[in-house]
């Protein structure tokens, strides 16, 4: 997860937990078992996240909107390629990304409509 609070600008937006150090703790804690999620993801999505919040501060700033917060949530996962029917290709894994993003402040429906376009 990353929350910027953006009435306050910090000098950077950080995820909640350093994905480099809860890869750490994972090989750490169990040597030999197989990790939960892919360290690679975890920066990933941290970059995913960063970008997205401070993408949409610097918007609502330049647009002058109420905007107080953005906090964005992020899940990898994995599927089988064969359980996608969306997906082209039936064989092998597939991964995907979803994303949940909170603006908090008092902004129209308009402004969010514009937001949510930039997402």
């Amino acid at each position: 997860m990353v929350d910027r609070n953006v009435a306050n600008r910090p000098p950077s937006s950080a995820p909640s937990r350093n994905p480099a150090s809860a890869a750490k703790e994972r090989d750490t804690e169990s040597p030999g078992a197989p990790a939960t999620t892919n360290p690679r993801y975890d920066l990933l999505l941290a970059a995913l996240g960063s970008c997205t919040s401070m993408t949409l501060a610097m918007y609502a700033r330049h647009k002058r909107w109420p905007l107080e917060a953005v906090t964005v949530r992020l899940r990898h996962a994995e599927m089988h390629a064969a359980d996608c029917a969306a997906c082209e290709s039936k064989e092998g894994r597939h991964d995907y990304i979803e994303r949940a993003v909170e603006l908090t402040g008092v902004l129209t429906d308009e402004q969010r409509a514009s937001a949510r376009y930039l997402e």
